[in-house]
């Protein structure tokens, strides 16, 4: 027992307590409350689940968990993105247990990120299915429990639960002749998730493979906060708006706030404006509110690079002379790290910098991110030259992959600087420039998949060690350090033929 997780000692608690022991006998008095149960799940609510039993008091549901009710019984997938302390965790473990206890479902689960968490989940449908009054009235009786599902005994029939998770898939999932006929999913993504594209993916693939293994008919319910523009939740939303989401799929948004309907639970935060509803909250700011409250989230505010320093600029300044740094990644698939590129730029007569160029994505095919940085160096005569990040391991790999494209499609490359940057060191002299508003952002690409990536990267950026998607500050901070090491007052190149086109 000392080597078990804490959701692993609960559950064998449980299990002492209520498998293999009959539940009481029933009574008129029982025959009547679960008549009113069965016909109702918000008179079962009512009966089984006294105001002493919830955090901070019970308040009157709103058209939002009724709203949930019926979601939770339709057929598909439906994402629901709502705001925080809305009571929908709690009254979706509810809604589990009232629909095996009716018999409306006999096979259900528990999905998430991890196995653990979606234990616990599973732990708290089982709780609930062994408090004394419910086993007493629903003749409960549980035959197994572990870490993995239980099996309990309705009057007559059989009932199943069993947990999900990234390590355990519900593909193949049967009890005799039975499939999975509804999932509840919850932290599938959290603050701490990794939002890289190649995690969003992953995610992704456990719906869709969640989905598909369900029973025909089936349900599954993902419930989430839409709180980064970078999560799955809303890339599904951005999806769902321009009608791209897959057959049966949907997306149901709830706001803790509306300007029409006013509070999402008005019983619980009985708010007359949305500065109250936040006062109510207690919401930190501005992100928060935007994000885990509204579920349209904004950038965040940043703590090197604060979105307060973004100026942008339209036409560059022809004195400005100008390097290109980049960091080299491939990633399989073009799923893992970015790879951001930065042309950087020095105009002397106004003292301001100018990001030339950018581009941020990933890459899988060291020839094509070759290309790419080629077409930057020929696409502006304002850049004299080009840097990569690398020890001596990595200078002397991207020197053979350098030689083999110049082999390939016979033509020279320009010469290529290898340094190693203490990242964290230099941010400072970047932050404060950005700040400062003397580091300029080409206005064109505020609305391109590569600047928007860059900009939220930058902003999100805090340090190395936190070990997030830095590839966009890494470049600008090194990129600065470049150009102050090189002292660039080289004349511009004359303009050559482009490559090809970057941007198709």
């Amino acid at each position: 027992m000392q080597h078990l997780s804490t959701i692993e000692q609960a559950i064998e608690e449980l299990r002492r307590k209520v498998e293999a022991k009959k539940p009481p006998r029933q009574d008129k008095e029982s025959q009547q409350r679960r008549s009113r149960a069965q016909k109702s799940f918000w008179e079962f609510q009512k009966i089984y689940f006294p105001t002493s039993l919830y955090d901070g008091g019970f308040s009157q549901p709103s058209a939002f968990h009724r709203k949930l009710l019926q979601i939770a019984q339709q057929p598909g997938l439906h994402a629901i993105a709502a705001a925080r302390k809305m009571g929908k965790t709690t009254m979706m473990k509810q809604i589990a247990a009232w629909l095996l206890l009716t018999g409306q479902r006999q096979f259900i689960g528990t999905l998430s990120q991890s196995l653990l968490v979606s234990s616990a989940m599973m732990l708290d449908i089982a709780t609930i299915l062994s408090l004394e009054t419910i086993r007493k009235d629903f003749q409960v009786e549980f035959l197994k429990l572990n870490i993995d599902r239980f099996d309990i005994r309705i009057a007559d029939s059989d009932a199943y639960c069993a947990s999900f998770s990234e390590q355990r898939s519900v593909r193949g999932a049967t009890r005799l002749f039975q499939r999975p006929q509804w999932i509840y999913c919850d932290d599938l993504e959290t603050r701490t998730s990794s939002l890289t594209e190649e995690q969003r993916t992953k995610r992704l693939n456990i719906l869709k493979e969640a989905y598909q293994s369900l029973a025909e008919a089936g349900t599954l319910v993902w419930t989430g906060n839409n709180f980064d523009r970078r999560t799955l939740m809303n890339a599904l939303i951005e999806q769902q708006k321009q009608n791209l989401l897959p057959l049966h799929w949907k997306v149901h948004i709830f706001p803790a706030w509306s300007n029409k309907a006013g509070s999402l639970w008005k019983h619980r935060y009985p708010a007359r404006s949305e500065k109250e509803m936040q006062k109510l909250l207690k919401v930190a700011d501005a992100e928060e509110w935007a994000g885990d409250f509204q579920q349209q989230p904004i950038p965040p505010e940043g703590l090197l690079f604060k979105r307060s320093g973004l100026v942008t600029y339209d036409r560059l300044p022809r004195s400005t002379r100008g390097i290109l740094y980049c960091d080299p990644n491939l990633a399989i698939k073009r799923k893992g790290d970015s790879t951001a590129i930065t042309a950087l730029g020095f105009d002397a007569r106004s003292g301001l910098y100018y990001i030339i160029d950018l581009v941020c994505r990933s890459f899988d095919d060291s020839n094509d991110l070759l290309q790419t940085v080629l077409d930057l160096y020929h696409r502006h005569s304002q850049i004299s030259a080009v840097a990569f990040d690398g020890n001596v391991s990595q200078e002397s790999f991207w020197t053979n992959l350098v030689r083999n494209f110049c082999q390939i499609h016979q033509i020279p490359y320009p010469r290529i600087y290898y340094k190693r940057y203490v990242v964290d060191a230099l941010s400072k002299n970047a932050s404060l420039l950005w700040n400062d508003q003397r580091i300029l952002f080409p206005r064109r690409h505020l609305k391109t998949d590569d600047g928007k990536r860059y900009l939220e990267q930058l902003f999100s950026f805090r340090s190395k060690k936190e070990n997030r998607t830095d590839d966009a500050p890494d470049s600008l901070i090194c990129a600065l350090e470049f150009l102050h090491e090189h002292a660039y007052i080289a004349q511009p190149r004359r303009q050559t033929i482009i490559v090809r086109d970057m941007y198709h």
